[in-house]
């Protein structure tokens, strides 16, 4: 019977029902087994009878006088004379060495009624409890599951995420409350045109704003470069012969500290660094000479290269505060947008810039 059992509850769901449908669950094998176990009835005749105990019973009254008769309960006693199991013990109504029924085991009993009594029991089959969600709409749908535990999960729009877990939040990448974390599409807020979220106005190249030209706008639309209005002359790069260290730099973003390594570097005066230095317009005083690739980003914007045309005002070569070896230094030809490395003891103009 174990054996048979073991074989039911581990056969493949797939075997009993539709491998097409979804929904098949435990459950439904449940009730084929039933259907193929139904329950099991007795009826006792005066004398000898034998029982197979299979499980547990329908006809309460009956295995109660059993149970009671197993209890040398007097009430039973008209009933039955003998219980014997297939180990050999016995009851009777003056020895009792049965004290109970085991499931699976088969009894022979000696009836004494003349109204014989009828035994039955249900199938022999014990379903285990397995808890789980039952609902085969759910994500978390337990296909072996018999009981439900409320834990059904949901994707109602199919994103992957159950809805449970769904945060509703701005999406948009661009909005002021964008949510890195929602997975569904909430409500976004824009910054209104020519802000930043925070409210503060937004600078963009050919501006006139912050001392001078906008030429460079980093990608917050906050931050960037402006060339002054005007030239501040022709002057020499300096100290020819003599390598400026830290002055090499030539990316965006590295004519400020450039220029301190030169004046550091080289006490000659008035050369292009010093004059960038103690240049003041328009209340501002921290100017300095640009890289060249900030020379070279300012032809391409409001040079000869932009689209606006040379709004800037430029003219022929410009110092950039590169060194290029012990002797020369870059210079950007702002006709073309073309650079060059020219000797330091040469003269070229200089346009100094800052960052806002």
């Amino acid at each position: 019977m174990k054996k048979i059992l073991y074989i039911l509850l581990f056969t493949p769901l797939t075997l009993f029902g539709q491998e097409q449908d979804p929904c098949y669950s435990i459950n439904d094998y449940n009730v084929l087994l039933e259907q193929t176990n139904p329950s099991i009835s007795y009826q006792l005749s005066i004398g000898w009878n034998m029982v197979g105990y299979t499980g547990t019973a329908e006809n309460s009254g009956i295995v109660n006088q059993i149970n009671g008769a197993l209890s040398n309960d007097a009430t039973a006693e008209s009933t039955f004379q003998v219980i014997k199991n297939v180990s050999g013990q016995f009851w009777s109504s003056a020895f009792a060495q049965i004290t109970s029924f085991t499931q699976g085991e088969g009894y022979m009993m000696y009836v004494i009624s003349e109204t014989a009594p009828s035994l039955s029991f249900n199938s022999a089959i014990t379903i285990p409890e397995i808890i789980g969600c039952t609902d085969c709409t759910a994500e978390n749908f337990n296909a072996w599951a018999t009981s439900d535990d409320e834990s059904c999960d949901y994707d109602s729009d199919g994103d992957g995420v159950f809805d449970s877990e769904e945060i509703v939040g701005c999406q948009d990448e661009g909005a002021c409350n964008y949510d890195v974390l929602a997975t569904d599409v909430g409500e976004c807020s824009y910054a209104q045109e020519g802000y930043n979220c925070d409210g503060n106005s937004l600078s963009y190249v050919g501006d006139e704003a912050h001392g001078g030209i906008v030429f460079y706008v980093d990608e917050t639309g906050e931050h960037g470069l402006v060339a002054a209005m005007e030239d501040l002359g022709e002057f020499e790069w300096g100290c020819v012969g003599t390598s400026i260290s830290g002055a090499d730099g030539q990316a965006i973003g590295t004519g400020s500290q450039n220029t301190l390594d030169i004046v550091s570097g080289c006490s000659e005066t008035p050369i292009a660094a010093s004059e960038a230095l103690a240049y003041e317009s328009e209340g501002y005083s921290d100017w300095y000479l640009p890289s060249r690739y900030e020379l070279v980003e300012m032809y391409n914007t409001i040079g000869n290269g932009g689209s606006q045309g040379n709004i800037g005002g430029f003219s022929n070569w410009y110092w950039s505060s590169s060194e290029y070896g012990s002797g020369h230094a870059w210079i950007v030809n702002f006709d073309n947008g073309n650079s060059n490395y020219n000797f330091k003891y040469n003269t070229n103009r200089v346009r100094v810039i800052r960052a806002f």
